[in-house]
């Protein structure tokens, strides 16, 4: 036996869920980590990404399972995106530790592959629902449309003394937003990436939409005369006048607008040019949100405008920003759980913190900062995610001369960088070093510019790395997240459909108690008549259960694997193992391929057992459903023809109907190979390890009782499953039996159109949650695990 160690990782992107797996020599299998023994079965790294874990995960791996660096292989089995990463680390820190990483045979679809099929998908949905007029459900739909469409919203989240606006403006690359500081943010504003400079805001109830052009405000609709008149007087003290020295006058009118006359809206929308941006803004749209903190007055309302704007979003990351002083402050706790009532419009998972305002401590200060910020609140959704960070140095990076006075709008923060400029530009400071994530990404820092100074500083304040996590967000995750939101989005269209389904029903069931109070005794007894039949479905259910568990009795005995027979079984192994080992010798091979021959004949037998149980109990459900149909149908006819309330005409009418009526369908077992392992090559083979001695005993248990947990335990739903099937069908043919014989009454025509329209609707709708019901099993496999058997 090999002294090398064999794991297995199988990373989830779409459910963010990492499974670990060691190989047991033993049983030839493998097996997960005990969360008792092992870091790895930790909740932190197990509901987890490799974009953010990686280095930790390896480091484990090696620490855990690679002692005295013996040798390890580990079979990968994820997307090639995360494999390459994931190999990267182990290249670049442990190239010396003997470790192996190859790609498991299955894997998981990208997202950019996955995303094309799931738009196509949902644009067939569309177009049925548009047939259908389905406008709520199509809503749903679109909204999700909405969502799948390549944007990215950045939620900044703090409290008022964090820096929020300025860090926006590190990120914008010019100084939009007012910078002061007093709390500047009396709005939810909505910074968007674009080519024009813009200001959205609703004024008395109206759209006000100011479009700025050099030194012109064009202004949209009307606006409150005073507030002209300052914008002008204000602009006229400027020194410059330009597009970003106009808007961030403008906002400032904005923000601190009072008139009891009139009134701005909570949510003010920014169009910008984002300047000397790292981000991939031709790929996607970029939203930034700049919120009011914890220790706001109207926090709790902007919190709801934040949660309206997010309506319908799956993606929005949260950018979460405290400072040294402020980092356990108890406003941070409000704020997270404002922050968690927005609901899955937030992807916390991967939740970013940055600790502003770094250039205001010394290196001494930040360390220790930083070695006690895994205790505190800010780290509850992630705690390798934490960057150090100066928003004013940031800004600074940005602009084509930062030494030129001319060129900042706020003084304040003019001075701050021209007195630590020089410890950044020199590289004798640098924030990115404080920075708590996977060390993997650290030594990736400084390699998105030139060796200029401004090179320096954007690398150096922090901005660089957290520039990095948020491309790296918007390249990868963020897709993941929009792929994996489809099929609840489909399922909550399928819920809605059922909803109106059932309202419907109500109120076929309403008109026709209504209608057969119109009927005459004798049509009244037809109808009672044909009613009670439908308790012959608890008879029929009684004996397809007997039906069902004879099968399997009589099955397990014929192939000696019942309780009282698998004894011959048993046997049957170890005459299967004699033979083989009498080969074996007889060619002078290792012990080894009397083992694998036997595996092979177990696995083997057990597939075949599975799959001829299978096709068996299907043709038994076929044909017991099948007699039972007619016998109702013939039953119904019986009680038609015998009744005095009709005439001959319409009894002929009522007996076509059932006669035409279709045998009920079916539910058979479904057996899924891969799901029951059997087609994973599970071991059910044991032997002792130091005389390779086989054991049929241990092996012929294992057998029974996985043959009884796959096959004997799906007996119970299908009986369920074909009670609800024959009970639908029941009401259904004596539905329309009912409804027919309305049509035999002139005072109930009015009865009759409701009835026949409300089946329609009811026949749309049905039709509706199974093409829906298609599409979500379609992307969820889209989005399960690929290929064929795995690595061994």
């Amino acid at each position: 036996m090999s002294n090398e160690n064999k794991m297995r990782i199988i990373c989830d992107p779409f459910k963010k869920e990492i499974k670990y797996e060691w190989y047991d020599y033993g049983i030839e299998d493998y097996v997960e980590f005990d969360s008792e023994n092992s870091k790895l079965a930790s909740d932190e790294l197990v509901n987890a990404t490799i974009q953010n874990r990686a280095y930790e995960i390896v480091d484990i791996i090696n620490s855990e399972c690679n002692v005295g660096n013996v040798g390890l292989e580990i079979v990968f089995i994820g997307t090639d995106g995360d494999y390459k990463d994931f190999c990267r680390v182990i290249d670049t820190y442990y190239r010396e530790c003997n470790i192996r990483c190859i790609r498991g045979s299955h894997y998981y679809k990208s997202a950019i592959e996955v995303m094309p099929e799931i738009k196509k998908r949902f644009a067939d949905v569309e177009t049925v629902l548009e047939e259908y007029m389905e406008n709520d459900i199509a809503q749903l739909i679109y909204k999700y449309n909405d969502t799948v469409r390549p944007s990215i919203s950045l939620c900044i989240i703090g409290l008022y003394s964090a820096g929020k606006s300025a860090f926006i403006n590190s990120i914008v690359g010019a100084e939009i937003l007012p910078s002061d500081s007093d709390p500047t943010t009396a709005k939810v504003c909505k910074i968007i990436y674009s080519k024009d400079y813009k200001i959205k805001f609703g004024f008395d109830g109206k759209k006000c939409i100011l479009t700025f052009k050099n030194d012109k405000c064009k202004f949209n609709s009307d606006f409150d005369k005073d507030s002209i008149r300052s914008l002008q007087k204000i602009i006229s003290l400027q020194k410059q006048h330009d597009e970003v020295r106009y808007m961030n006058v403008v906002l400032s009118i904005i923000n601190n607008y009072k008139n009891d006359k009139h009134q701005i809206s909570d949510m003010v929308e920014i169009e910008i040019p984002f300047i000397k941006t790292s981000f991939p803004v031709k790929e996607f749209d970029f939203v930034m949100y700049d919120t009011p903190g914890s220790n706001s007055k109207n926090n709790k309302k902007h919190f709801e405008v934040l949660r309206d704007s997010l309506d319908g979003q799956t993606n929005a990351l949260p950018i979460f920003l405290t400072t040294p002083d402020t980092m356990d402050a108890e406003d941070n706790d409000k704020i997270l759980k404002l922050i968690e009532n927005i609901g899955t419009s937030l992807d916390t998972t991967n939740a970013i913190t940055v600790v502003n305002k770094a250039d205001e401590k010394g290196p001494k200060t930040l360390r220790e900062k930083r070695d006690k910020v895994r205790e505190l609140s800010i780290t509850k959704w992630k705690s390798t995610q934490i960057f150090f960070m100066s928003s004013v140095i940031g800004i600074a990076s940005k602009k084509n001369n930062p030494d030129d006075l001319e060129q900042w709008l706020d003084e304040d923060m003019q001075e701050i960088y021209d007195e630590k400029k020089d410890k950044y530009a020199k590289d004798d400071r640098k924030l990115f070093e404080f920075n708590i994530v996977d060390r993997s990404k650290v030594d990736g820092i400084g390699t998105y510019r030139d060796g200029t100074q401004i090179a320096h500083l954007y690398k150096n304040c922090g901005l660089e790395s957290v520039e990095k996590e948020i491309v790296e967000y918007a390249q990868r995750y963020a897709l993941y997240n929009k792929c994996s939101q489809a099929s609840l989005y489909l399922q909550k269209a399928i819920d809605m459909c059922v909803d109106n389904i059932q309202e419907a029903e109500q109120q076929l069931n309403l008109v026709r108690d209504e209608a057969k109070e119109h009927f005459d005794i004798k049509k009244k007894e037809l109808c009672d008549k044909l009613a009670n039949k439908k308790e012959d479905i608890v008879v029929y259910n009684t004996a397809f259960q007997k039906e069902m568990e004879k099968e399997l009795k009589t099955y397990t005995k014929k192939h000696n694997i019942d309780t009282e027979n698998s004894y011959k079984f048993e046997a049957e192994l170890l005459e299967m193992w004699q033979q083989f080992e009498k080969i074996r010798k007889r060619k002078g091979r290792e012990k080894k391929w009397s083992i694998e021959k036997i595996k092979e004949y177990v696995e083997d037998k057990y597939t075949d057992l599975v799959k001829y149980f299978s096709e068996k109990v299907n043709e038994k459900i076929m044909f017991f459903w099948d007699e039972k149909s007619k016998l109702f149908k013939s039953d119904c006819i019986e009680i038609v023809h015998d009744s005095d309330a009709l005439t001959n005409e319409q009894k002929e009418m009522l007996e076509s109907i059932v006669m035409l009526k279709n045998n009920m369908d079916t539910h058979g077992m479904k057996i899924n190979l891969r799901e029951m392992n059997a087609i994973r090559r599970k071991k059910f083979l044991f032997w002792e390890l130091k005389s390779e001695k086989f054991d049929a005993t241990t092996c012929r248990v294992q057998f029974v009782g996985k043959f009884y947990n796959s096959v004997g335990e799906k007996i119970i739903p299908i009986v369920s499953e074909n009670e609800k099937n024959f009970k639908k069908w029941t009401d259904e043919l004596i539905n329309k039996l009912e409804e027919e014989m309305c049509k035999f009454n002139s005072d109930l025509s009015n009865s009759e159109k409701k009835i026949v329209k409300l089946n329609k609707e009811i026949n749309i709708k049905k039709e509706c949650v199974d093409m829906l019901e298609k599409n979500k099993q379609y992307i969820e496999e889209l989005l399960d695990i690929q290929g064929g058997e795995e690595h061994e």
